[in-house]
């Protein structure tokens, strides 16, 4: 059976600070799968980019209804303090959870979003931005059953010049190493 396969640069950074780089070939089927027990608080991973396009303003704006002009009227816009058309603030949150299914090794482990707190509009995102995320493990727990855990992963969208648009936390919960055996 064909699984499908895609090219992805992955980066991880070390607790301290440390950065290794490698591209690969994935295939689903290869990929190691990341369970609770793998995420102690500090980790962190970074996603590849991804360029912010008109279509993807386009179509954010009918899925949600959010037709106002700042983000569908090139004059209206222009006469803002932003000067251009914005993107909807929360299509970053839609961007970030893609960002992080792009991480690998979460398919078959990440079994909810739990919640979204503390979630900042930093700064404005436009048609053009390239964003990546970076996510730190920020705190984990072990769930009532034992059997899955709950993890806090502190979010940042960060665009191609370094500056962070988007900030704040997501609860996660996921499957431990345990749960897959028997």
């Amino acid at each position: 059976m064909y699984i499908g396969h895609f090219s992805r640069h992955c980066v991880c950074v070390s607790e301290v600070g440390q950065i290794t780089s490698s591209k690969q070939t994935f295939t689903h089927a290869t990929m190691t799968p990341i369970y609770y027990e793998d995420l102690e608080p500090g980790r962190v991973f970074v996603s590849p980019g991804r360029t912010i396009t008109e279509a993807d303003l386009t179509q954010f704006a009918m899925v949600s209804g959010d037709w106002h002009p700042i983000h569908t009227n090139t004059e209206y816009a222009r006469q803002t303090p932003f000067g251009q058309r914005i993107v909807h603030g929360p299509f970053g949150i839609a961007i970030a959870l893609g960002l992080f299914g792009r991480l690998g090794g979460f398919e078959d482990t990440a079994i909810a979003l739990l919640d979204l707190s503390a979630w900042k509009f930093v700064l404005p995102m436009f048609i053009g931005d390239t964003i990546h995320l970076e996510m730190r493990i920020a705190g984990r727990r072990l769930a009532s059953d034992g059997r899955r855990g709950i993890v806090d992963r502190h979010m940042k969208l960060i665009r191609q010049d370094g500056a962070v648009v988007q900030d704040g936390h997501a609860g996660l919960m996921i499957a431990c190493r345990e749960s897959k055996k028997g």
